[in-house]
């Protein structure tokens, strides 16, 4: 009788009642996403952990290519020493100068093995993608906005701007300019006296 009872008891609402191959269906799928959401989870900690050892390695490499340069650095270090000691001990000018030279070959020559080249200033049109001015010189000797002065070398690394050069540029001087501009009102002045 009891079971006649079950039986009888309309389902109360949001209650669903389903065969036994839908439930088998409805578990195989919530077995599938459970594996789904397994296999996200699992990917998901494997694309951090990757990405970690990534950023690891990004750092690890910039440290030993700044320990590559300083390792190359380190016997022009000790040549400047051996330069400073050698003129505590008998200032000897012409040596000196041959000696920091020499120096000064080394480190440029490091430089260029590792890209960097110098960037050509004196005597090149102004570029301001490439040069910074930091005067103007009045001067008839170079044309206007030629490089006459480099303050301070400019420099790229494999073709990407490090620093610009910093120059002095070419203008023409104001009497020249003065001159210029009377001669161009000369004519002018001299076509209205003969129309006079």
């Amino acid at each position: 009788m009891a079971e006649r009872k079950a039986q009888e008891t309309p389902p109360s609402e949001g209650d669903v009642t389903l065969s036994a191959k839908d439930h088998e269906a409805l578990k195989a799928k919530a077995e599938e996403a459970d594996s789904c959401k397994d296999r996200y989870l699992r990917a998901l900690a494997e694309f951090d952990n990757t990405r970690k050892r990534l950023e690891r390695d990004r750092e690890a490499s910039m440290q030993f290519a700044a320990e590559r340069i300083v390792a190359a650095l380190l016997p022009i270090v000790d040549s400047f020493e051996h330069a400073l000691k050698a003129m505590e001990q008998a200032p000897q000018p012409a040596s000196t100068l041959a000696g920091v030279k020499l120096i000064h070959r080394q480190l440029i020559d490091l430089l260029e093995k590792e890209g960097v080249q110098r960037i050509e200033a004196l005597g090149k049109p102004f570029d301001h993608h490439r040069h910074e001015a930091v005067q103007q010189v009045e001067t008839c000797d170079a044309a206007e906005n030629t490089i006459v002065e480099e303050v301070q070398a400019g420099y790229t690394l494999r073709g990407k701007m490090i620093r610009p050069s910093l120059v002095k540029v070419a203008k023409q001087p104001a009497t020249s300019n003065q001159q210029s501009a009377n001669n161009q009102e000369e004519p002018g002045s001299g076509q209205e006296s003969a129309s006079s």
